[in-house]
């Protein structure tokens, strides 16, 4: 059993049974779950997977009892398949609560505390059947405080948020640049409070996502910032080289520079439209790469 304490800016979570507790972000709950149950989880809803089929077996089995065929792969064969299930608040997850979440979500990057939302919400309480856990053991009016006593497991706590989501008008975003959702009453915020993974401390091992380093954890927005200005001078000094250096034909059907540029431009319409964690890594390659091209073209030409 999980007992949820909410307010707007920390949640406390507690696992009876193992005398377990965590205080988290309320903004963040929700998207930091979602993710790890994403990493652990993957699924594409337009390809048959063993954990999808897992998913919808454990889900089928857990609501109904019943059998199920999913993709070929029975309810007994794909609980036995299952190996390594991770641990949330204490509580051992199959991965159903993944397809829980992503059928809520439904492919939104953006989902408004509108009437429509808290009908869902409530579809879900019914449709899990959820019974008192689900409504606030108490409500504080204390910046806008909310308590849960007896939910079952992680889905009763991803619902039970909801609920807090669409009571106090929080709308749920996804990052633009880490992809993670948050929880906002800003109507235009587009980034997220968390460190970008592009940001590596320094004197740290960088890993393949690396782009910038800082004494301090920069958040995503601060991050996709000084990314830019590091591109944009990367491709400054890039332009600068290639008009003293580089390659072009006497028709004028070839022009480096001009090559280089018109590149650069699709790179920056992809990162205007998405500024995400792999539209910023690839155009920096492209820039590191060309200029590490350039660099070899010198000593090979003796400058």
């Amino acid at each position: 059993m999980l007992d949820a304490v909410f307010s707007l800016h920390t949640m406390t979570i507690r696992n009876r049974e193992k005398g377990l507790k965590w205080t988290l972000e309320t903004e963040n709950l929700f998207g930091d779950v979602y993710a790890l149950l994403e990493r652990n989880f993957p699924w594409d809803s337009g390809k048959s997977t063993p954990t999808e089929a897992k998913a919808a077996a454990v889900i089928n089995h857990v609501m109904t009892g019943a059998g199920l065929s999913f993709s070929g792969a029975p309810v007994k064969e794909t609980l036995e398949e299952a190996e390594n299930p991770i641990y949330l608040f204490g509580e051992k997850q199959w991965g159903e609560n993944r397809f829980i979440l992503a059928e809520f979500i439904g492919g939104r990057d953006e989902i408004k505390p509108t009437k429509e939302t808290s009908d869902r919400v409530e579809d879900m309480r019914i449709q899990y059947r959820m019974t008192t856990a689900y409504l606030p053991a108490h409500i504080t009016g204390k910046e806008e405080g909310m308590a849960f006593d007896g939910l079952r497991n992680v889905t009763e706590l991803m619902i039970a948020t909801l609920f807090y989501y669409v009571r106090n008008d929080l709308k749920l975003v996804k990052c633009a640049h880490c992809g993670k959702w948050f929880a906002t009453k800003a109507p235009k915020q587009k980034y997220c409070n968390r460190p970008s993974p592009c940001v590596v401390k320094t004197g740290q091992v960088k890993d393949g996502r690396f782009l910038i380093r800082s004494d301090d954890a920069l958040p995503c927005k601060t991050a996709v910032d000084r990314i830019k200005i590091d591109q944009k001078n990367k491709y400054k000094t890039l332009c600068e080289q290639l008009s003293w250096c580089g390659e072009y034909d006497e028709t004028g059907e070839y022009d480096e520079l001009e090559e280089f540029k018109k590149q650069c431009r699709e790179y920056g319409r992809e990162i205007k439209k998405a500024p995400t964690v792999e539209n910023l890594i690839n155009y920096s390659r492209f820039l590191i790469g060309y200029n590490e091209e350039l660099r070899n073209r010198k000593k090979i030409g003796g400058k």
